[in-house]
């Protein structure tokens, strides 16, 4: 594993994660003295490294026009969250290129994500589920009104910081959209088994910027904050509907979520406000009660 970067400027601590686009590291910023997370391009299907340099190696040369496109695509990607201004949205430091590849410098998000808050702690209370996903919801509407997509809106990619704020990470397989929402960019596929929708699983089929995409997502994972489960496949909520929620749960909420997991984009709530306005009933409901 590489130990520094930068000439020292940031030390490695620890690996956070690893998937098949890049690696995240724990790391420390000297001057600064503070911990930060550093996100590494490497396709593991296409890369190595050379243990002694830490240099990133594309063995075959058809691979290596495909890995530089995606390189160009992160650095790219990075530039434009690195431009975003809302509290919910990870927040960009440095972008550098080293070690025959690229990186981007992010703050450290240390609470954990909701994904591992349901894993230790159980379902959420009904009120606490809202919050967050109402949160997540801010951010999402914030990128769309920017023609951006995520794409992977899952509980492991929503992180809790110190003030136990929900901040959506992961826009490795987000798109872009012209004015008009034509595609504008282009990115790896990827499907989240359970929060991605029928349309994901379809070639060329999110070429069209539609927000309903991320509200199945979003409702996806409402449904695991407050089951503890993971939310069927699409091909199973297609054929044969949602399980039933518990009863603890309101009905206006087992709607909403009903109604942003239909197969059909036209039959889902067609923005993220129009979605959390149904949660903010349900939410009224509860303090009421």
């Amino acid at each position: 594993m590489i130990t520094s970067l930068q000439n020292g400027k940031y030390r490695i601590e620890s690996l956070l994660g690893s998937g098949g686009f890049g690696n995240t590291y724990l790391a420390t910023q000297v001057v600064l003295g503070r911990k930060v997370a550093i996100k590494e391009f490497f396709m593991k299907e296409y890369c190595d490294r050379d243990e002694s340099t830490s240099q990133i190696i594309v063995p075959t040369e058809s691979s290596k026009l495909l890995v530089e496109k995606y390189r160009q695509k992160f650095l790219k990607e990075a530039q434009v969250i690195a431009s975003f201004k809302n509290e919910h949205i990870i927040q960009i430091h440095d972008i550098f290129e080293e070690n025959n590849t690229a990186y981007y410098v992010m703050e450290y998000v240390n609470g954990g994500s909701l994904k591992d808050k349901v894993d230790c702690e159980g379902p959420l209370n009904e009120s606490d589920a809202i919050d967050y996903i109402s949160q997540v919801g801010n951010a999402l509407s914030y990128l769309h009104s920017n023609n951006i997509l995520h794409l992977d809106v899952k509980p492991a990619n929503i992180l809790l910081d110190k003030d136990n704020r929900a901040i959506l990470i992961d826009f490795g397989i987000s798109k872009h959209y012209d004015e008009v929402g034509g595609q504008t960019s282009t990115t790896p596929t990827g499907i989240s088994k359970g929060y991605a929708p029928l349309e994901q699983y379809k070639q060329d089929a999110i070429t069209q910027f539609n927000p309903t995409t991320d509200v199945y997502s979003l409702g996806a994972s409402l449904y695991f904050l407050l089951t503890g489960k993971n939310p069927p496949d699409a091909t199973d909520v297609y054929e044969e509907g949602l399980p039933a929620i518990q009863a603890t749960i309101t009905e206006t909420t087992r709607q909403a979520i009903i109604s942003a997991m239909q197969p059909r984009r036209k039959d889902r709530p067609q923005t993220i406000g129009n979605f959390i306005n149904m949660l903010n009933l349900s939410r009224e409901k509860v303090k009421k009660d």
